[in-house]
C-alpha cells in the first residue's frame, strides 16, 4: 500500500539499478558493454526464447541494501517456472563485465507470466555468491536445494496475479532479468 500500482502498468518488479535494457533480437541480451549472452540458454527453452524475439529486456541489480522482494511486473496469470541449477558467480560490475554469459551460468528461477491484456513476461531470477536461497511465493520451488537437474513446473490452472503482488525474495542480493515479447501489455 505504500506505492499505489497505477492502472494498466508494467512495474519494475524490484527496486534496483538498471545494469541493461534494450531490444531483444536473434536471442541476444546484453550482458555489459561488448559482451552478450543467450535468451534461450538463459531461460532454458529454445522455443519460449523464441516466442520473446522482437521484444525488450532490463536486466536489474539489487545491491546488498536494497529491498530483497520480488513483485509481480503486470495484471497476468503464471503460467510455467523453472528451476535451473548453475553456478553462484558474484553479480557485481566486474563480474558481469569479465564473466562471460554470468547470467545464464549462474542458478536461477524463470518464472512465465502471460499478460491479462496480450503478450508474455519472463521474469528470471538470477542467482548469485552469498545468495542462500531464492524463493517464490506461488509455489514451493525454490534455489540452493542442492538439485541438480532442471525442474519445469507447469500450472494448470494457471495461478492469477495482479501487478505488485508477492512473486519471491532474495535471501540475500542478486538480480532479476525481466524479458517481455512483443506486446506485454498490462
Amino acid at each position: 500500500g505504500l506505492r499505489p500500482i497505477a492502472a494498466n502498468a508494467i512495474v519494475s518488479p524490484v527496486d534496483g539499478a538498471v545494469g541493461a535494457y534494450g531490444p531483444v533480437a536473434d536471442d541476444v541480451l546484453v550482458q555489459a558493454k561488448g559482451r552478450t549472452y543467450s535468451l534461450a540458454a538463459l531461460v532454458g527453452d529454445e522455443e519460449l526464447a523464441h516466442a520473446m524475439d522482437g521484444g525488450t529486456f532490463a536486466t536489474l541489480y539489487l545491491a546488498p541494501k536494497d529491498y530483497h522482494r520480488i513483485h509481480v511486473p503486470l495484471d497476468g496469470d503464471i503460467v510455467a517456472a523453472t528451476y535451473i541449477p548453475g553456478e553462484l558467480w558474484p553479480v557485481n560490475v566486474y563480474a558481469v563485465t569479465h564473466v562471460a554469459d554470468l547470467f545464464a551460468v549462474n542458478e536461477r528461477l524463470v518464472v512465465t507470466i502471460r499478460g491479462r491484456a496480450g503478450g508474455t513476461m519472463v521474469v528470471v531470477l538470477v542467482g548469485a555468491t552469498m545468495v542462500g536461497t531464492t524463493r517464490v511465493a506461488f509455489d514451493d520451488l525454490h534455489t540452493n536445494a542442492r538439485r541438480r537437474v532442471v525442474e519445469r513446473r507447469r500450472y494448470q490452472p494457471a495461478v492469477p496475479v495482479r501487478a505488485g503482488a508477492p512473486l519471491g525474495h532474495f535471501e540475500f542480493g542478486s538480480t532479476v532479468i525481466v524479458v517481455c515479447s512483443r506486446f506485454a501489455g498490462a
